[in-house]
């Protein structure tokens, strides 16, 4: 989530930068893993399903997961099949390093743990209904935003009290509306405002078939054309539940694996596309707006790395 500068200038904005913003479709600064760094993330993710006492029974999806990542990683291979699932093994955990303890998070172990969890399917998961929570979360988290597993899905506090998050994983064309319906009456039984999260990965190019760029303003701009393309597909959709004021609006997540071509590197690049659906002075679209700029600021990137490890870039 974040912000670009009117100039187009498109690194990270410190706190202190004069902000002055036109779009949410930058993401904030990564974190660099070595080698060791990512093989310490794998044990010590394991060792956090152990402390929560959630089974993570061998040969199961999650478990393959992060053998086949370790293997990877010490032989240090390049085979291509497999990059999207090490960097999906990095994300995942760093989610569950950075969150471990929060209240509740058992729960979305133990989904993880029993769950279809490879990236080359994409039929419904709840195993990965769950990481994207907890990926929500780290973001937020990231921008210093006081954050708790609560129904819908997350609470946060931008300041105003209570704003809750219900964050729906989208498998199918055919299924937003539902999945957005879904996601509208969590908010409702929660009795608060809040906003969708809607991840829309698995409507992306097929599974295992990685993107090739210069760079990764090219990735980054394929992947917003995707989540831009997503929102005129359903925008009718998108408008029938947000100007009712059912919610305050959506934020439009799309993350993918690409190849750059000039730096011979893999990476992951994810692009937060928000979309209100009120007019701009409306209380549900300055919520949003507010959120936005938190974190742009990306003020608890830190201490977040403080906790999952590695090294911060793009400061």
């Amino acid at each position: 989530m974040g912000y670009k500068l009117k100039e187009g200038e498109n690194n990270y904005l410190p706190p202190s930068f004069l902000k002055e913003f036109v779009r949410y479709d930058y993401v904030p600064p990564g974190i660099d893993r070595s080698k060791d760094d990512i093989l310490n993330s794998i044990a010590k993710a394991r060792m956090v399903f152990a402390r929560h006492k959630v089974k993570v029974r061998q040969g199961s999806s999650v478990d393959q997961l992060l053998s086949r990542a370790e293997r990877e990683i010490r032989k240090s291979s390049g085979i291509r099949a497999r990059a999207a699932d090490l960097q999906y093994v990095i994300a995942l955990t760093g989610l569950l390093i950075g969150l471990a303890d929060e209240k509740g998070i058992s729960i979305l172990l133990d989904r993880i743990a029993k769950s279809n969890m490879e990236t080359s399917c994409v039929k419904p998961s709840q195993g990965k209904d769950a990481v994207w929570e907890l990926s929500c979360m780290s973001t937020f988290q990231i921008g210093a935003i006081h954050t708790r597993l609560a129904e819908p899905d997350i609470v946060i506090d931008i300041g105003e009290g209570d704003y809750g998050v219900a964050c729906k994983k989208v498998y199918s064309e055919n299924s937003v509306e539902k999945c957005i319906a879904k996601g509208v009456k969590q908010i409702a039984d929660a009795q608060m405002p809040g906003f969708i999260a809607l991840n829309i990965d698995e409507l992306l190019i097929p599974p295992r078939r990685l993107m090739y760029a210069m760079d990764q303003e090219t990735l980054r701009g394929i992947l917003q054309g995707y989540a831009s393309d997503f929102r005129a597909r359903h925008l009718s959709t998108l408008e029938k539940y947000g100007q009712e004021g059912a919610c305050d609006g959506f934020i439009l997540s799309a993350t993918k694996v690409g190849w750059l071509l000039t730096t011979r590197q893999w990476v992951q690049i994810t692009v937060n596309l928000h979309a209100p659906m009120q007019s701009t002075k409306a209380p549900g679209s300055v919520r949003l707006d507010k959120l936005g700029r938190l974190t742009a600021n990306a003020d608890g990137l830190e201490a977040w790395v403080a906790k999952v490890g590695g090294k911060a870039f793009g400061l």
